[in-house]
C-alpha cells in the first residue's frame, strides 16, 4: 500500500522523532533564569577577555621594544674586537632584530585586530 500525500515516510518521522529528542535532552533542568545568566555571562565575558588581552599584548609589545632599544645601545657601547667574532655578533644581532621585528609586527596585527569594533 503506497503512502498517500499527507503521510511521512517511516524514516522521515524517525528523523523527527531523533530530532525531538535531542532538543528535548539539551535544554532538559535548564530554567529561564539559568538561560538569562548564561547569555549575560556570554556578553560580559569576552570584552573583559578583550581588555585584558589588548593590555598583556601592548604591555608585551613595550617590553620588546624596550629589548630592542636596549641590544641597540650595548651593540654601540661595545668595542669591535677581531674580525671573525664580530661577523659572529654582527649576525647574531641581526637574526635577533629579525626575530623582534617579526614579533613586533605580529603583535601589531593582534592589536589591531584586537581593537577593531567590528
Amino acid at each position: 500500500m503506497a503512502p498517500e500525500k499527507g503521510d511521512e515516510t517511516e524514516t522521515q518521522r524517525s528523523l523527527k522523532a531523533r530530532h525531538l529528542r535531542s532538543t528535548r535532552r539539551s535544554t532538559q533542568g535548564v530554567t529561564t533564569e539559568t538561560l538569562e545568566e548564561a547569555k549575560r555571562l556570554a556578553k560580559v565575558e569576552p570584552e573583559e577577555k578583550l581588555a585584558d588581552t589588548t593590555v598583556s599584548w601592548r604591555s608585551r609589545l613595550k617590553e620588546l621594544e624596550q629589548e630592542n632599544s636596549e641590544a641597540d645601545k650595548q651593540l654601540a657601547k661595545q668595542s669591535l674586537p677581531d674580525d671573525s667574532s664580530t661577523s659572529s655578533m654582527i649576525e647574531t644581532l641581526k637574526s635577533q632584530n629579525a626575530r623582534m621585528k617579526e614579533e613586533n609586527a605580529a603583535l601589531v596585527r593582534v592589536i589591531s585586530k584586537l581593537s577593531d569594533p567590528g
